[in-house]
């Protein structure tokens, strides 16, 4: 290959193997972020019922709360698709405490 009418030498560098606590970081970082978006939906559906809470994961207790208590004003069809995000909230939880103390 010539550039400005010179030989360039071309090297091929190699391939750089994957760090496996960078993989462990990377997974969790994608599960937080899942979790926060479950945590956002759950916040925006139930705040069109009227029920709100503080922000931050704390916080999301109360609106838990308020999906798993069959006496609560949801609508039976919001609390069974609303419980689902709460499943998959509990699920990615999970994932995230297992990840939290891997150091590779």
């Amino acid at each position: 290959m010539r550039r400005n009418g010179r030989q360039c030498a071309l090297w091929r560098s190699r391939p750089k193997k994957p760090s496996p606590a960078a993989v462990v970081f990377s997974v969790r970082d994608l599960l937080v972020r899942q979790r926060t978006q479950v945590i956002n939906a759950l916040r925006g559906h139930l705040a069109e019922y009227g029920l709100v809470a503080a922000q931050g994961p704390p916080h999301v207790a109360k609106l838990v709360d308020h999906v798993e208590d069959p006496a609560s004003a949801l609508p039976a069809a919001a609390r069974l698709v609303l419980g689902m995000l709460v499943e998959t909230m509990r699920a990615l939880e999970e994932r995230i405490e297992h990840l939290q103390g891997r150091r590779i």
